[in-house]
């Protein structure tokens, strides 16, 4: 879709060294023009941009940046497993909680469904060497998912999509952003009032273009930590 290219150009020139945080983008005029495409599908693309949080439209005033993110984008999404290499014997998944739900609007924009369009919600808390490392909170599409299980959840969810659905992945978007743990994330790693975590909001998408899976990672920073390598090309 041509307003998805649109979102992409327009959140790298974000990203950029030419913007910050508060500043206005060009009209949809301008940037109708500077892109050679519709002012409808730059509306359809700052839409997307709003959905994530990093434009804002204010009536008579214009379009303001109000995020820039660290991004990454991934060809091979995998699990934790595939990560922990000989640690594996000693990963372990708890289902918390798994149910049907209506997609609230700010869910559904992001994975480009219609609102109450039907979802798995599950949170899972991942345990490493018996510690808790991450919470996990998913959601995704029943209508690609028609046999989930929470014995599925308990395991690889890539594992389950590669061997059980029709999905040909694609890749997957991540955004890191460091945020204050609440309540329930502070019982579940033990930590003191409002300590630094990192949450990862991870968007999976098919060959077809389709969001399949969103999915909210915090991280207990204390104990585990992520790397990625970045090629140059």
């Amino acid at each position: 879709m041509i307003y998805k290219t649109v979102a992409k150009k327009i959140e790298n020139m974000i990203n950029g060294t030419n913007y910050s945080i508060g500043d206005c983008l060009p009209s949809e005029n301008k940037l109708s023009k500077e892109f050679e495409v519709s002012r409808m599908t730059i509306r359809k693309a700052l839409n997307i941009l709003s959905s994530f949080g990093m434009v804002e439209t204010i009536h008579g005033k214009g379009t303001f940046i109000t995020n820039k993110y660290f991004q990454h984008e991934s060809n091979n999404p995998q699990s934790l497993q595939k990560y922990e290499g000989s640690k594996l014997d000693k990963l372990k998944s708890e289902v918390t909680k798994f149910s049907l739900i209506n997609a609230p609007l700010s869910i559904a924009k992001l994975l480009n469904v219609k609102e109450k369009t039907k979802l798995y919600f599950c949170t899972r808390v991942r345990y490493l060497n018996g510690q808790p490392i991450q919470i996990e909170e998913s959601y995704l599409p029943v209508k690609f998912f028609p046999n989930l299980t929470l014995e599925h959840l308990e395991n690889s969810k890539f594992d389950y999509i590669k061997k059980h659905t029709n999905i040909k992945i694609k890749g997957s978007k991540s955004i890191f952003k460091p945020i204050l743990s609440n309540g329930e994330q502070q019982v579940i790693f033990n930590l003191k009032k409002s300590s630094p975590l990192m949450q990862i909001t991870v968007l999976n998408e098919s060959i077809d273009g389709v969001f399949f899976d969103l999915s909210f990672i915090t991280i207990n920073t204390e104990i585990y930590d992520v790397t990625y390598y970045f090629l140059r090309n």
